[in-house]
């Protein structure tokens, strides 16, 4: 390897659960005229995977549990991971 390139795209698309990603970040990468070569490497943020999956919680729908209240800071979410 003899150089590094790092490129976000443009007007990607609000992903909804159940998207297909890998079409969405392959029609993605057409619309910016970014070529895929062989061995490059696509990083893709984990709340974008979770939210294809629907494996996402909004923190103000969530009733926290009274061990969770314990905590100062955020007990819904504290409520989620103790669950």
């Amino acid at each position: 390897m003899d150089n590094l390139l790092i490129q976000a795209l443009k007007e990607f698309p609000l992903i909804q659960p159940g998207d297909n990603l890998s079409s969405i970040i392959l029609e993605s990468c057409k619309h910016n005229k970014f070529i895929l070569e062989d061995d490059d490497i696509i990083v893709i943020a984990q709340k974008v995977v979770s939210k294809s999956e629907n494996r996402y919680k909004n923190l103000l729908e969530i009733k926290p549990s009274k061990q969770a209240t314990n905590f100062k800071q955020r007990p819904s979410f504290y409520s989620i991971n103790i669950k």
